[in-house]
This record gives structure tokens, sequence and C-alpha cells, in this order.
């Protein structure tokens, strides 16, 4: 059982004062994201370190932040695309048999916009939207 917590938030509290927990689609994109967004141990194409943010297993994390200030490419976006792709497809939720659809949108040059469509094994979709600015 997970707290309901989205990213960058404060816990919520149930309407009987106790802290709400994710369910469903929420418990799932919490996992996915948490995934997506945790740096594991590993080295930037500078050649500069990037400490792991989970100290229990330095490989966790597909360092998605640490993209966010690499220049928007071709290479960055086929970064993204893998660390986005492997996110989604390693959860228990997933329907592993179809592949996520990932959407890159520039509506400027500083702004890049992924949209995650998750297919689920009760047989929905959920979608993700993540900023990148």
């Amino acid at each position: 059982m997970d707290l309901f917590l989205d990213y960058g938030a404060d816990l919520v509290l149930d309407q009987n004062g106790g802290m709400q927990t994710a369910v469903g689609w929420d418990e799932t994109r919490q996992r996915i994201l948490r995934d997506l967004c945790t740096n594991s141990q590993s080295i930037l194409p500078d050649g500069s370190p990037v400490q792991p943010e989970y100290i229990y297993d330095t490989s966790y994390g597909r360092n998605f932040r640490v993209l966010v200030d690499q220049p928007i490419g071709a290479a960055y976006r086929s970064q993204l695309l893998q660390a986005v792709f492997a996110a989604v497809m390693v959860d228990v939720a997933v329907n592993s048999n179809v592949p996520p659809g990932i959407r890159l949108i520039r509506p400027d040059v500083r702004t890049l916009l992924v949209i995650i469509s998750v297919p689920l094994q009760n047989q929905t979709v959920g979608t993700i939207a993540l900023q990148v600015t």
C-alpha cells in the first residue's frame, strides 16, 4: 500500500483525517513517476557523475530529471523515450503485451511536453503528462 502523494506535493488527508492511500491508477502512476524521476548512479554525457537517490539500490531510477539539463536533440529524445518505455513496462499493473504511447510535443523552443499513454492490465489506459523546461 502506498500513500497518495503527487510528485512535489503534500500528503493528502482522507475524510477521517488519516493519510489517504493510493489505489488503482493513482498507485500505478505514482510507481511509474517514482521510477522515472529517481536518479540512479550514472555518468552524464559530459562526464559528470550522477549520485543515486535511492541508497538501497543505486541502479534504481531512470534519471528523467537529469535529462532536463541536456540539449534537446536526437540523442536526448532517444534517451528520454528509452527511460519512459522502461519505467512503464517494468510496472506490474501495465499490460506488457502493448507498448506505451509516448508523444513528445515542442510548444516552443524551451519546452518539451511528454505525454505517456499507459496500457493497463485491466484493459484501460492511463495518461501521464510531464513538462520539461
